[in-house]
């Protein structure tokens, strides 16, 4: 079990806001202006200083594909990372737990109690929302001016196609509420970039074939 404080303040039935936001992702005409659209939803409902979509190429290298920021940010869009930007073994996890949130980035990290038992199996915090990040990844985005972050993984076909990667210049933790939201949100943009990329390949072997 996890347990993290009640935002009483903050909470709200935050469902009802779903199917406008995704209606507005309907009219998009192919890929690109999709993730242009997402990207600003997701800024908009979430209220991150930047959101980025990024796409993993062929040999696992980034893109930053789209991109809404607040003004005054330089932009990161058309940026290029190498592979090693993100690790396989972080690549893995992401396919697992598609939601990854850093609330604060200068918190420090709690130990876990646990009994200590002759041959038992560490603890796995896989699937856990509260799990610390490693100090390497919280160095990094200290040094873009990062002070919190909430990252959504879309797979496609049970491949990592990218992310969804939102940063804030303060610390930040959504309501509960609203970060429900933002996962169905993610699931079915999925959805809709896998329809329009099948349909997106399907015409070009058409061309091709003409």
């Amino acid at each position: 079990l996890e347990f993290e404080p009640h935002a009483a303040a903050a909470h709200a039935d935050h469902v009802g806001m779903i199917a406008p936001v995704l209606s507005q992702l309907e009219g998009c005409p192919d890929p690109q202006a999709l993730c242009a659209k997402a990207a600003g939803l997701v800024r908009r409902m979430l209220g991150y200083d930047r959101v980025m979509v990024y796409r993993f190429h062929p040999d696992e290298s980034g893109e930053v594909i789209a991109e809404d920021r607040a003004e005054g940010l330089p932009s990161f869009l058309g940026l290029r990372y190498p592979a090693a930007d993100i690790p396989r073994q972080a690549r893995d996890l992401f396919r697992r737990n598609r939601f990854r949130v850093i609330a604060d980035i200068a918190a420090a990290d709690v130990p876990i109690a646990a009994a200590a038992q002759a041959g038992a199996a560490p603890l796995d915090l896989s699937m856990s929302v509260l799990r610390a990040h490693s100090q390497v990844h919280l160095a990094y985005m200290r040094n873009l001016g990062v002070a919190a972050s909430l990252t959504i993984a879309v797979v496609r076909g049970e491949r990592l196609w990218g992310m969804i990667s939102c940063h804030h210049q303060s610390p930040r933790l959504p309501p509960y509420s609203l970060r429900t939201v933002a996962e169905l949100f993610s699931q079915t943009f999925s959805l809709m970039l896998d329809r329009q990329l099948v349909h997106h390949n399907e015409a070009a072997r058409s061309r091709a074939h003409a």
